[in-house]
C-alpha cells in the first residue's frame, strides 16, 4: 500500500520533465498502463485511485487473463494535478521461445486456460512441484504419496471428494467417472490463489 503512494509523485515528476509538444496548454495528463495479461494492471489502477482519491474501484479485475478486452475509458486518479489513467488489455510476445515458457505463462493465467488445456497445465504444475521437491500437493489432493502421473493424481482427488461426471452408456444406463477436468481446474486455482505458498517458477534461472 505504501508503495502505491510513491507511484503518482514519480509519474508526475516524469511528466513534468518531458516535452509535452502540442499538449503544453492542457492542464490534465493521461497515463497508459501496459503489461502482460493478468499481471495486475487493473488492480494497480484501483489501488492508486483508492489511495489518492479514496474512491472505490473503477477498473474491472479477475483472476484470469482477458478481463480487460479493450482500452477502457479514462479513469481519474488525481484531482490536483488532474491525472487520468487508461487501462489496457494485456500484451504478449507473438512468439514464445519454447514450450516450457508457454506452460509457465499459462500456469500464471497469462494465457487463457482453454488455449492450452487445463489438464496439460496441471500436468506441468505437477512436474514442477516434483522437480523442485515441493510435495504440498500430496495432502491437498489426497494422494498417498508423490506421483508423476497427473491423471492418477486427479482421479484419486476426484474420488476422494466425490467429484464425478455422469455419462450415458451404450445400453442406456448411466456410468460415473471421476471429474478430471474439474480437479485440474481446482488444482490450478489452488496454486494461483496461493494455497501452496509463494512459488518462483523461474528459480532455475537465478
Amino acid at each position: 500500500m505504501s508503495r502505491c503512494k510513491k507511484i503518482m509523485p514519480t509519474a508526475l515528476s516524469l511528466i513534468k520533465k518531458s516535452n509535452r509538444f502540442n499538449r503544453s496548454e492542457n492542464i490534465d495528463s493521461r497515463i497508459m498502463v501496459i503489461g502482460v495479461p493478468n499481471v495486475g494492471k487493473s488492480s494497480l489502477i484501483n489501488s492508486v485511485r483508492n489511495n489518492i482519491l479514496g474512491k472505490k474501484s473503477a477498473a474491472p479485475v479477475g483472476a484470469v487473463a482477458g478481463i480487460t478486452r479493450a482500452v477502457q475509458n479514462q479513469i481519474k486518479v488525481s484531482h490536483d494535478p488532474l491525472v487520468y489513467v487508461l487501462d489496457t488489455p494485456g500484451v504478449v510476445s507473438p512468439t514464445i521461445k519454447n514450450v516450457e515458457t508457454g506452460l509457465k505463462l499459462a500456469l500464471c493465467a497469462t494465457l487463457q486456460d482453454h488455449l492450452v488445456g487445463e489438464e496439460i497445465i496441471a500436468d506441468y504444475l505437477l512436474y514442477w512441484f516434483n522437480k523442485n521437491n515441493n510435495f504440498d500437493y500430496v495432502s491437498y489432493l489426497n494422494c498417498d504419496e508423490p506421483s508423476d502421473d497427473i491423471r492418477i493424481v486427479l482421479a484419486k482427488a476426484a474420488i476422494h471428494r466425490k467429484s464425478s461426471i455422469k455419462y450415458l452408456n451404450y445400453d442406456g444406463s448411466y456410468i460415473y467417472r471421476p471429474d478430471l477436468q474439474g480437479m485440474a481446474r481446482n488444482f490450478l486455482n489452488a496454486f494461483r490463489t496461493g494455497i501452496f505458498g509463494k512459488v518462483l517458477l523461474d528459480n532455475d534461472l537465478l
